[in-house]
């Protein structure tokens, strides 16, 4: 293992326990060099943390494409329904949950706002993914696609709702299955040109 990559590591683990409130002085103990050696690898500790997040950011970003990639445009249901359980098995693992959670926790600054910007990009990019699949799918199932926004809108209450309670419960609490059934009975409700169409979706 290099050099960089230790400190890399180390900081991911680091960064899971203290949060951004962690020290240079911290990984460098933790990595056994000398702190000004750091700044051979990194110029700041904000360059630092956003290169171990943003390579977090990175691998979550690749893992739901894939998905999406695979994603059925004739069945709604599984591809929204996929996504969302992928959501949930993603952030069943601790070391991830916990990781996240301080990226959530991060103090006001510069370094927060980047890395909420970076998160923003890709949770927009599967929204829009999402939502062209509801338009085609729209047209050849009865559903409005004037009701694009309210699907846009519905689903992206489901995802960040289910997020937050990850972050604040983690797994202790789990009607997940539920809220996913609400928000597609919601679907059937209201997004369909009428009501006799319902029952094929």
């Amino acid at each position: 293992m290099s050099k960089k990559q230790e400190i890399i590591d180390r900081t991911y683990e680091l960064f899971s326990r203290y949060g951004d409130a962690l020290s240079l002085s911290a990984i460098a103990n933790a990595t056994s060099i000398k702190k000004s050696s750091l700044y051979a690898h990194f110029d700041s500790k904000d360059h630092l943390l956003f290169h171990v997040i943003d390579l977090e950011l990175q691998k979550f970003d690749q893992a739901t494409l894939d998905v999406l990639k695979t994603s059925d445009s004739t069945d709604l249901k599984k591809t929204v329904s996929d996504f969302y359980y992928f959501i949930l098995y993603y952030f069943n693992d601790p070391t991830k949950l916990v990781f996240w959670k301080r990226c959530m926790l991060m103090s006001e600054g510069p370094l927060k706002k980047k890395v909420e910007e970076t998160h923003m990009k890709i949770h927009q990019r599967n929204i829009e993914y999402i939502t062209t699949l509801y338009i085609d799918y729209a047209k050849t199932n009865d559903l409005d696609e004037k009701n694009v926004d309210i699907f846009r809108h519905s689903f992206m209450v489901l995802l960040l709702g289910t997020l937050y309670s990850l972050f604040v419960f983690e797994h202790r609490v789990t009607p997940y299955d539920h809220s996913f059934h609400i928000f597609w009975k919601g679907v059937q409700q209201h997004l369909h040109k009428n009501s006799l169409s319902r029952e094929r979706l």
